[in-house]
């Protein structure tokens, strides 16, 4: 962004000229014309000087308003081209502002081409058949292939972009009505999904008859769910297995929020996404708010999922106290997205009614759960007012309407579970307040 300086023209003040001194004494008639001619000069020296102030003021005045506009129209140019806002009056040189231009695909991929597939095509590409090649390298993603009707084309496409977000992947799909259609086109667009968290430099090439993976295996647990999932679809040819398999560890990232303050901790493979991560929450809570220790691992996996983070980080947001986890669970055998919220969710006392505002802020779990598919925890929590036993049952209610509310939102029932703990778990330790009146929801787990 440019730099603006104000521009300050000062003008010299006219001195009085020195009175000079005569040793003789002038005549009353000398006096007289001296007096007049002195009148005179005075007057245009006046009218001179009046002139000249006037001229330079002007200019002054000229300058300014010409500076002060040129520097609106960059400063409106700016805001145009990068979509923002400048009434908050930021500093264009400040790391809010250079963050809140910052062109997210460029950051992700600056200098990287989408992947040639040229070669992995050839692979299938039998001139009689319907054949796709997925080809994801770094963190682009290509999608190539000619099908039969544009009923699987759009299909293809449509799972290409819910999955890796069209900043980042490609499309170069065509139609030949003249080609053999396969059974596998849907079930293909799953298994694409399916991979989308271990997926690293791979690529699936399918035609009617087979089926190749190409490419590197993070990690032997990655290897053997490649197979594992193409083994649920029945339509899927016959997988031939080229991976070379790697022994990389997953990655770690811990967000925790608090008050609109963030924090985020662990490691990732590349500064690249780092930065991106960082570049998330500062667009969510300013630069000012957010504390970074995230390092850079090289020995683990280039997660697809980095750049597509935003989206959970955005469901949670509303939330003032949450957490946001990406970690490896023994539990699970595999890496897991996991969140929770702890505050933000609450009810007036005695009541199991959630308010307008508080059914506004589920709305950012909608696209969470429909994309993800994974299950929600609802854990409902009452203060200390009243028996036990009716706090209890007061809880389980408020966990089972926030179920419902999220239910009518369109979410799947059977991937959200309900309870109630009473007053056992005030958000201090023996301490009852106002803010125990509250569901807590646990994502992932």
């Amino acid at each position: 962004m440019a730099e603006f300086e104000d521009i300050e023209i000062w003008a010299d003040k006219a001195k009085p000229a020195p009175k000079k001194s005569t040793s003789t004494e002038p005549t009353k008639k000398e006096k007289n014309n001296k007096s007049l001619l002195f009148g005179f000069v005075a007057l245009l020296a006046f009218g001179a000087a009046a002139f000249a102030i006037f001229a330079l003021t002007r200019d002054n005045s000229e300058t300014e308003a010409a500076s002060d506009s040129q520097a609106d129209t960059a400063r409106s140019e700016t805001d145009q081209d990068s979509g923002s806002d400048n009434s908050g009056e930021k500093d264009p040189q400040s790391p809010e502002a250079a963050q809140s231009t910052a062109d997210l695909p460029a950051l992700l991929s600056d200098g990287r081409d989408f992947p040639d597939s040229a070669e992995l095509q050839s692979q299938v590409n039998t001139g009689t058949s319907a054949w796709v090649v997925a080809h994801q390298e770094n963190i682009r993603f290509k999608l190539s292939g000619e099908v039969p009707d544009q009923a699987t084309k759009d299909a293809l496409e449509k799972s290409m972009k819910q999955t890796w977000g069209p900043e980042l992947a490609v499309s170069e799909i065509t139609v030949n009505e003249s080609l053999e259609g396969g059974a596998w086109a849907e079930d293909f667009s799953f298994y694409m999904k399916s991979l989308v968290t271990m997926m690293q430099d791979t690529s699936i090439s399918i035609n009617n008859d087979t089926m190749i993976l190409d490419g590197e295996a993070p990690n032997t647990r990655y290897a053997k769910s490649f197979k594992a999932s193409a083994a649920k679809y029945d339509s899927l040819p016959a997988l031939t297995d080229n991976l070379e398999v790697k022994q990389l560890e997953d990655a770690l990232i811990d967000i925790q929020v608090k008050d609109g303050k963030a924090t985020i901790a662990g490691y990732v493979a590349t500064q690249d996404f780092v930065e991106v991560l960082e570049y998330f929450l500062i667009q969510q809570y300013g630069q000012e708010n957010v504390e970074s220790t995230m390092t850079v691992n090289e020995n683990s996996i280039r997660s697809f999922l980095i750049p597509r983070f935003n989206q959970n980080i955005e469901a949670f947001a509303p939330f003032p106290e949450h957490a946001l986890k990406v970690a490896y669970s023994e539990e699970a055998d595999q890496r897991q997205f996991t969140g929770s919220v702890t505050s933000g969710l609450g009810f007036e006392s005695n009541s199991d009614t959630l308010s307008p505002e508080i059914q506004g802020k589920l709305d950012g779990f909608i696209g969470l759960m429909n994309r993800t598919g994974r299950p929600l925890r609802l854990i409902g929590h009452t203060d200390s007012k009243g028996t036990s036993e009716d706090n209890l049952e007061l809880s389980l209610k408020r966990a089972e309407n926030t179920k419902a509310a999220l239910v009518a939102k369109g979410i799947d029932p059977d991937k959200i579970s309900t309870e109630g703990k009473g007053e056992e778990e005030p958000l201090i330790a023996n301490q009852s307040s106002d803010n125990d009146r509250r569901v807590e929801i646990i994502f992932g787990k």
